[in-house]
């Protein structure tokens, strides 16, 4: 299935290498991985989450695992259970073990790197909603961004608001900051954004589909995501189809092609690279940061820009 969806991408791909045309499928597989095991972990975290609750309920009524074991099958059943209740704490200190292990190599594979992203969505959040966790970026980020881009404005520049996967996130929570008097000179151009895959999924309270509409509102949606089917973290804001030309939002979200093409360029000795999360400057982004330019500059004026 993913190699037929290459092909429909690539009208090309029947003049490249069975292992390019594979490599990009497999690039496919990996970045729907996500979406398509969302649903089973959702499932499984709540099936754990009520077993831990039960597990705790009955140790504080002094009936733990192996008491009740003890009380329903006697010595026979009790050990058993006595067994694996110990194994179990050994296994989540070696799960922790095996998480600082990941987080020291996180850089070095870009599967393990999908820790780092599961660490930037947990420490987005203060430190009041979650405590024990490592310390927020956003509480000082988001501050400094709004000020930053208040001084810029009030100096007479326009601003296009650039934010890369999580960065993003930074950019929107920025948006929603800035006073009336600022966001008629802000621009959102967004790009690998997390956004409607994972925190409109994992925090709709706080960025459903509702607050992404005031961001944009508040932007009179000058507002540009890019997005590419080979990135496992980020994806469209408001779906990859809204299904309505008159919506704003639909105007938002914009498939970017990855890779550039399935062939060896002329006077190059490689085929372009498959991006996936990674974004580097390239047509695409500079088409859309132009274009929120010449959306910010008003006919006949003469206004500065900061990008």
């Amino acid at each position: 299935m993913a190699e037929d969806a290459v092909r429909q991408e690539f009208p090309e791909a029947p003049r490249a290498a069975p292992q390019r045309v594979r490599a990009v499928a497999d690039q496919l597989i990996r970045a729907r991985i996500a979406d398509r095991l969302g649903p089973l972990l959702l499932a499984a975290y709540a099936l754990l989450s009520a077993l831990g609750l039960g597990a705790a309920g009955l140790s504080v009524l002094h009936r733990g695992p192996e008491n009740l074991g003890q009380q329903l099958g006697g010595s026979a059943l009790a050990r058993p259970v006595a067994f694996v209740t110990d194994l179990g704490v050994l296994l989540i200190g070696l799960f922790a073990l095996v998480l600082l292990g990941a987080g020291l190599f996180a850089y070095r594979s870009a599967a393990i790197r999908m820790v780092g992203v599961l660490w930037e969505l947990a420490t987005f959040w203060p430190r009041a909603a979650h405590p024990l966790a490592a310390p927020c970026y956003g509480e000082r980020a988001v501050p400094d961004l709004t000020r930053r881009i208040g001084h810029l404005v009030a100096g007479g520049d326009a601003v296009v608001l650039s934010g890369q996967s999580h960065g993003s996130v930074l950019a929107a929570a920025a948006v929603l900051q800035l006073p009336e008097s600022s966001r008629a000179r802000v621009a959102l151009l967004t790009y690998g954004t997390p956004l409607g895959r994972l925190y409109s999924r994992v925090f709709p309270a706080h960025v459903g589909p509702e607050v992404l509409r005031e961001v944009g509102a508040r932007l009179d949606w000058r507002w540009i995501n890019l997005w590419r089917q080979t990135d496992p973290v980020g994806g469209p804001v408001f779906g990859a189809d809204t299904g309505a030309t008159d919506d704003p939002a639909a105007h938002v979200d914009r498939r970017a092609r990855d890779p550039a093409g399935l062939l060896i360029p002329p006077g190059d000795t490689v085929p372009p690279k498959i991006g996936g999360h990674r974004f580097a400057p390239d047509d695409n982004l500079q088409r859309a940061a132009g274009e929120l330019v010449r959306r910010l500059h008003p006919p006949g004026g003469d206004d500065g820009f900061r990008g």
